[in-house]
């Protein structure tokens, strides 16, 4: 009899050798959920409460839902903006119709049916759909891989049975040899469900042991972002990947530290925070995460007083130590520290991180930690995350890319030395899951078939392969989890997947629209100075034309003044005589006039003039 173990191991190899991923084969549900339930966004809560709903998948872990989306987002089924994971509708149905091209064909009710009628006619046995139904997905557990793999020795042992039973399971085992000689195309239907059995069993990680305390001796350092998680100071979605991430390392024995360092950056994030928030005397656009919480959410400063002084009942209730520097193992080279620095320095740069002296600390911090990291796991090579002795969990992306660079260090780790916590949770689940999920077999089952193909031919030559080399060196169902772990590291970390800083993030909705707003106001603010500017320039002109404008105005008066007092126009043509009397009367009326207020002072007229020319400058710049 073919086991679990080797049944999944030769399904994950026939996948890798087709370049699928284990989060790949999620995609096409994903696909199914969202086109039934969105309609322009979806988020990390839809699709974990959507595969509980609909294939009673609930005790997948947060993680893999994250890598899950960011997937989809590769493959341009979904973008990310504005905060939301946006969906391409057009990308999406050429999805789920590449799908539906597979053999739909294997329906249970269907060949429930025919095993009814089989039972009737040659036991004298009636059982209901339902005793079927649950007779099949039984059998299948212990043999789904034997229909699969090693069909001709499942019908030979079956074949030699002697003993005849009018049970659900003796009549089936007959109705299978029955079908291989009388009807290829009812064992073809039940070979299908066999192949949509086998899947779902990899999918839902179903029959795989509740490992517990295999990490034990393993030390998870927390970066500080983390412990904000923690504290709640973050949007929820983090709390709870953080909260379950710990919960699950827990279980499995591990041991929580914060180096003094990462410690000393929480208190004084609190110190600054609490202190701009009573002063209010700071720029969002500058701000540390924890202030745009505070700000986006109303919270005061004694509210956040209140959360220091929880701090150390929340590392005590997760019995996490502060812990100075690990000391240098015999004969071990310290990583290259100067490379790190560079390598994050870039990384910020790049993304348009300001480099200030808080950042440049911070910087110096992870370094440090980074190395010690690095320290505590020596000279042997991790080569799964039970030998991997330490791991420094963060949600900063470019600490987790930089840490891995090869130049850092001789010994190269097949486990990351940093990882997001969205990272390790989706490792996690594909090494030690929780398999207690009320699943939905039967819809699972069908799905897995309808939407995923498996080759028999090239199936078979991969369980040839696997079967040799399980005589030689026996494949338990642990080595299993860890070779498929290590594979599933290389596989997310592979560049044109994950490595992509965007969508390596794991700010919120509302932190990435409150960036965006904070962006816009800035945006305006800068336009607003140059529009200002502007204005200035155009003032300062209109002022130097209306005073010239006066000025000519006055010097005019002047020379008429001077003409009449000063040339004799008695002897000039008519015309003229009566113009220039005309004239002489101006400027004894402008004092008249002047005096009653009629004509305004030149304050005034300069003032009246200045923005009349003003608006006539800046309508012409407008349009």
């Amino acid at each position: 009899m073919i086991n679990r173990t080797i049944t999944s191991y030769t399904i994950l190899n026939y996948f890798s050798e087709k370049g699928i991923s284990q989060i790949d084969l999620y995609v096409p549900f994903a696909c199914k959920c969202i086109n039934k339930n969105a309609s322009q966004t979806v988020s990390i809560e839809d699709l974990k409460k959507w595969f509980s709903e609909e294939y009673g998948l609930s005790k997948i872990y947060q993680g893999v839902f994250v890598s899950l989306l960011k997937k989809m987002t590769s493959l341009g089924i979904l973008s990310l903006g504005g905060g939301c994971y946006n969906i391409n509708k057009q990308q999406l149905i050429k999805e789920i119709e590449k799908f539906h091209e597979i053999d739909n064909s294997s329906s249970i009710e269907e060949l429930c049916q025919k095993l009814i009628l089989f039972s009737k006619e040659n036991f004298g046995v009636e059982f209901s759909i339902e005793e079927t139904q649950n007779g099949i997905l039984r059998f299948l557990e212990n043999h789904d891989g034997d229909i699969i793999l090693d069909e001709k020795g499942l019908i030979d042992r079956v074949a030699r049975q002697t003993e005849k039973s009018k049970k659900l399971n003796y009549i089936l085992s007959k109705f299978i040899i029955w079908s291989k000689d009388n009807s290829s195309e009812t064992f073809q239907l039940f070979k299908n469900i066999a192949k949509g059995h086998a899947l779902s069993s990899l999918l839902s990680m179903k029959g795989v042991c509740n490992y517990v305390g295999k990490m034990s001796g393993v030390t998870i350092a927390l970066d500080s972002p983390i412990i904000f998680n923690l504290l709640s100071l973050n949007e929820k979605v983090n709390f709870d990947m953080s909260s379950e991430l710990l919960g699950i390392l827990k279980k499995q024995g591990c041991d929580f530290i914060i180096f003094k360092q990462h410690y000393q950056e929480v208190l004084q994030t609190f110190n600054s925070t609490i202190h701009l928030l009573y002063t209010k005397d700071y720029s969002l656009d500058k701000a540390s995460r924890l202030l745009k919480y505070a700000v986006r959410n109303n919270i005061s400063a004694s509210f956040l007083k209140s959360k220091r002084e929880l701090l150390d009942s929340i590392l005590s209730k997760w019995n996490i130590s502060i812990c100075e520097a690990p000391s240098i193992p015999n004969r071990y080279s310290e990583i290259d520290s100067v490379k790190l620095n560079e390598l994050l320095m870039k990384r910020y740069l790049d993304n348009n991180v300001e480099i200030d002296d808080n950042k440049r600390k911070t910087i110096e911090n992870d370094v440090d930690v980074i190395s010690y990291i690095y320290r505590m796991r020596g000279n042997s090579p991790a080569s799964n995350l039970k030998n991997c002795n330490a791991i420094l969990i963060t949600t900063n992306t470019a600490l987790a890319y930089a840490s891995k660079h090869p130049e850092l260090s001789n010994v190269c780790h097949s486990i990351p030395v940093c990882m997001t916590d969205a990272f390790l949770s989706t490792i996690l689940w594909f090494c030690y899951p929780d398999t207690s999920s009320d699943i939905n077999e039967k819809v699972l089952l069908s799905e897995c078939y309808n939407n995923l193909s498996l080759s028999d031919e090239i199936l078979h030559r991969f369980y040839s392969e696997v079967k040799e080399l399980d005589a030689s060196t026996p494949i338990s169902e642990e080595i299993m989890l860890n070779i498929n772990t290590s594979r599933m590291v290389q596989e997310l970390l592979e560049s044109k997947t994950f490595n992509e800083t965007s969508l390596y993030t794991d700010k919120t909705t509302a932190e990435i629209l409150q960036e965006i707003e904070i962006s816009r106001n800035t945006e305006i603010k800068t336009l607003s100075g140059t529009l200002d500017n502007h204005d200035t320039k155009f003032l300062s002109i209109a002022k130097i034309a209306a005073g010239t404008i006066i000025f000519f105005v006055w010097l005019g008066l002047v020379v008429l003044f001077l003409i009449l007092k000063y040339i004799d126009y008695s002897n000039w043509t008519n015309i003229w005589k009566i113009v220039l009397n005309i004239l002489s009367v101006i400027p004894a009326l402008w004092g008249l006039l002047s005096w009653f207020g009629i004509i305004k002072n030149k304050a005034y007229i300069l003032d009246f003039l200045t923005n009349k020319i003003y608006t006539i400058i800046k309508t012409w710049f407008d349009q």
